[in-house]
């Protein structure tokens, strides 16, 4: 080993953001890392479960911003280094996406820098599959989906990412049926904390963006109990973090999150195309309620003597576009405006 290669160990052996530099260059080389203080906030959480200080963490975080990698990638591969006797449940919303995660982990575990920083970590040649892989210790990996079973394996640690397709999180059908059906219904009826290995000291771990109010995320925050790491992209009030033993990292409000990879025009722009709603799902993790965009029934009252004065009159057209026997009507509504109040005349 030269002596650079030396100094590099050396390094990652001190510093979990080094070991998050390094992962990440290895894994996307083409892009460049930001060792923005978001990460080293997460870091420091994920280092308080692999310690015992947290055993229910929930991240929320806008995407894009390293929380899958840190959390399902690294943390696990980091984890296995310094104990390769830990076990790991990890699930994603597709089998697709989890098994990413596992082969990144894997890959990570197979270069010669995580070799020399762990000798005795090593992956069992005897069972090494796309969803599952064990160390020569006896831990390890086991990845499946949310819609599979996630008993019968005994775990001591459940990491779960992007719990929820966001194509599905705005049905109410799709949302009672993940609770019907899995991952949601067992972890806030202990179910699947029946997976732990040990009860009092095993950890869960959610990972995932706000896609809407009664999301898995909602539901768990209304729970309590859990560890919150909510870090939305652009602050809304001021507070203090905390990415380290003694230290923290105050943040104002209007502050922007990832101002080199995402500045406040960028988000602005993105506030345009998503529109205000989804804008404050996503990137605010602060879903907005279904209502919270239209005018409540409580705000509405009947006019027994509509105003005569009518300076201006406005229509409001919705016409109906689909050519199916059972389509929609087209909708006209007349309005007139008073002393900013609207009228609706028919």
């Amino acid at each position: 080993m030269t002596k650079r290669e030396r100094m590099l160990i050396l390094a990652l052996k001190k510093n979990d953001m080094a070991f998050l530099h390094k992962a990440f260059e290895e894994l996307s080389p083409q892009d460049k890392f930001d060792a923005n203080w978001h990460l080293q906030a997460l870091m420091w959480q994920l280092e308080r479960c692999l310690r015992g200080d947290t055993r229910r963490l929930l991240v929320n975080m806008p995407p894009r911003s390293g929380k899958s990698i840190a959390a399902s990638v690294v943390f696990v591969a980091l984890a296995l280094g310094f104990n390769p006797k830990l076990r790991f449940l990890c699930a994603s919303y597709s089998k697709e996406l989890a098994i990413v995660f596992a082969n990144q982990t894997r890959q990570l575990m197979n270069t010669w820098w995580y070799r020399a920083l762990f000798p005795n970590t090593r992956i069992d040649r005897n069972k090494n599959t796309e969803t599952e892989f064990r160390t020569t210790a006896g831990g390890g990996r086991v990845t499946t989906s949310m819609g599979a079973t996630l008993t019968g394996r005994g775990a001591d640690f459940i990491i779960l990412d992007d719990p929820i397709n966001a194509e599905d999180v705005h049905s109410p059908t799709m949302r009672d049926r993940a609770e019907r059906q899995g991952v949601e219904r067992a972890l806030r009826k202990t179910v699947l904390l029946t997976r732990l290995n040990q009860k009092k000291t095993g950890v869960v771990i959610v990972v995932a963006q706000r896609l809407h109010e009664d999301d898995l995320c909602g539901r768990l925050i209304e729970d309590g109990g859990w560890t919150e790491l909510i870090l939305p992209a652009i602050a809304t009030k001021s507070r203090i973090h905390w990415i380290g033993e003694h230290k923290h990292r105050p943040r104002c409000a209007g502050e922007v999150l990832q101002p080199n990879r995402e500045p406040r025009e960028t988000l602005d722009q993105e506030r345009e195309t998503l529109g205000s709603a989804r804008f404050e799902a996503i990137f605010q993790q602060a879903p907005v309620p279904a209502d919270g965009n239209m005018v409540k029934a409580a705000s509405l009252r009947y006019d027994i003597d509509p105003p005569r004065e009518r300076k201006f009159v406005v229509q409001s057209w919705d016409c109906a576009s689909s050519l199916e026997e059972e389509r929609s009507y087209s909708v006209c509504t007349t309005w007139t405006v008073v002393d900013n109040e609207y009228h609706l005349l028919d």
